[in-house]
């Protein structure tokens, strides 16, 4: 996954010289990396109670006005799970405030040729193995792939006569959808 920070600056009598993230506990597994217009940016990882923090210090920061991108690249442990024909994936975001732009873009692999079935929100567009995302507001997207799903579920109504005669009492199923078909 990559995520872009953009920092901007508005006052020329301040400047940035540390900027520090929080991810949630076990939400990054594998490296990170951060590269910034100059290269490659050291940074400290620091374990805390909630989750992981990484702060980034600047060498030389700038006193005027101005703006700073780093781009984060990190991998997301058990991204992927399979429960018969379908593949779910639970792509967890980074938390969006009113100011932000996030976009997301899943590469799958090539060999990978289940169609997309089910995702909450909508991508922005497919193209072959990528899936797009802008803009989006959510905190976690949902993708399901698969050709067809099936559930088990058990429904339960209390019904009661309070009669001394014997009546007809009717249940409402869950109706069939454009893209659900229930099977009783």
């Amino acid at each position: 996954m990559q995520l872009l920070v953009h920092l901007k600056n508005l006052r020329a009598d301040l400047y940035i010289n540390e900027f520090s993230l929080t991810f949630p506990k076990n939400f990054i597994s594998g490296s990170i990396q951060a590269r910034d217009s100059g290269g490659q940016l050291d940074f400290v990882r620091q374990d805390i109670a909630t989750g992981m923090k990484i702060t980034f210090k600047f060498d030389e920061p700038t006193a005027q006005k101005g703006e700073h991108f780093i781009t984060i690249t990190y991998e997301l442990k058990d991204l992927f799970t399979t429960h018969g024909t379908m593949t779910e994936a639970i792509l967890p975001l980074v938390q969006p405030d009113e100011n932000s732009i996030i976009n997301v873009e899943l590469k799958l692999p090539a060999t990978f040729d289940t169609a997309l079935s089910l995702s909450k929100p909508i991508p922005s567009s497919i193209s072959g193995t990528t899936i797009k995302w802008e803009n989006s507001k959510v905190r976690t997207i949902y993708a399901m792939f698969g050709p067809s799903q099936v559930y088990k579920a058990r429904l339960t109504y209390n019904l009661e006569n309070t009669t001394v005669f014997s009546r007809t009492q009717q249940v409402a199923f869950p109706p069939d959808t454009l893209y659900q078909k229930n099977v009783y």
